[in-house]
């Protein structure tokens, strides 16, 4: 198991239990209020939350500007 003081910086560390949680609840939120989520991802600004979020139900993500979309794409 790697230590916390391993880890390569800078890094995003999530609880995935909690992340998959709220992302559930929110999904679930839109589908009983029968409304299209399209989260920002400002956010996080990570490619696989967002990934999750569309495969949990979100018809696609809100970015800030063009750079975002961009900078998004190309990490696929």
């Amino acid at each position: 198991m790697r230590m916390i003081q391993d880890v390569e910086t800078p890094a995003v560390l999530v609880d995935l239990d909690i992340l998959e949680g709220n992302i559930a609840r929110m999904a679930e939120a839109a589908r009983r209020a029968a409304v299209r989520l399209r989260p920002h991802a400002k956010t996080h600004k990570v490619p696989e939350v967002g990934r999750m979020q569309i495969a949990a139900g979100a018809v696609g993500l809100t970015l800030a500007g063009a750079c975002d979309g961009t900078r998004r794409r190309s990490t696929r």
